[in-house]
């Protein structure tokens, strides 16, 4: 039903050099994969029997269909964390909101996005 990564700040991910700020492509990239990750979830979760070749058939057809997101405050912070939840799940598109929030548990951006998911 969820999902959630946590990474660490370094300087390839920054994109203001004089404030060290996480980059907005960073941001948008590291959304955009932990939702990816959950719609993956479903599809493996809506497809239990069958072989694991066809569950993986079913994984790799998962799809970010659109995406929106909203940046609410720099990116400052030595590690951040991504979280995933379901906002609809559908037969086939999914509906699922991702949040990035830095080492002070500060919201830093957040997304919405529809989600192929077998």
């Amino acid at each position: 039903e969820t999902a959630e990564l946590r990474f660490e700040m370094n300087e390839n991910l920054v994109g203001n050099m004089v404030k060290k700020i996480l980059h907005g492509g960073a941001t948008a990239s590291v959304l955009d994969s932990v939702c990816g990750m959950l719609a993956m979830g479903l599809s493996l979760a809506k497809n239990k029997s069958g072989s694991f070749e066809d569950q993986l058939a079913k994984v790799a057809k998962s799809a970010t269909v659109d995406l929106r997101i909203d940046y609410l405050r720099p990116g400052l912070g030595k590690y951040f964390i991504t979280k995933a939840h379901i906002v609809r799940r559908g037969n086939s598109i999914s509906v699922i909101r991702g949040e990035l929030f830095n080492d002070k548990d500060v919201l830093i951006a957040t997304s919405i996005g529809n989600y192929i998911s077998g």
